[in-house]
């Protein structure tokens, strides 16, 4: 179960990566996730944490995230996308600066109650990150 569902993150990854103009930029994808599973993946690196408002926060940036993030996802396949036409799109983890450049995953019970009164409990998983483009001639990926 764990397995199969770092292989739905990584999916999630590489459906923000268009090969086209508008590919650029923040983007984000929504999974649903139990709790137990989430903290399996990331316990070592969970960030923030609220047990009132019931939500988890993991940060990876930079190189040293990146890294983190292939651990917890026992893959590095998440990171870029390749295209025939010698164009790669990819994550912008290691390469942004000040304030960008970071993948951010957010876990959150939500409580949904219909018309009725009646509660259901979602948990969803969020994941944001900066996404660009570039020719492989040109850059070094």
């Amino acid at each position: 179960m764990i397995e199969q569902f770092k292989k739905e993150i990584i999916s999630g990854f590489w459906s923000c990566y268009k090969n086209n103009r508008s590919g650029r930029g923040w983007k984000k994808f929504v999974l649903t996730c139990h709790e137990a599973v989430f903290v399996q993946i990331f316990r070592n690196y969970i960030t923030r944490y609220s047990s009132v408002d019931r939500w988890y926060r993991c940060d990876f940036k930079g190189v040293k995230g990146k890294e983190n993030l292939n651990e917890c996802l026992g893959s590095e396949d998440w990171a870029i996308k390749y295209y025939e036409n010698n164009e790669a799109v990819f994550s912008d983890i290691c390469t942004r600066s000040e304030g960008g450049g970071d993948v951010i995953f957010m876990w959150k019970e939500l409580k949904i109650v219909d018309n009725r009164g009646n509660e259901t409990i979602s948990n969803k998983l969020t994941v944001k990150l900066c996404i660009n483009r570039s020719t492989l001639e040109n850059d070094n990926l």
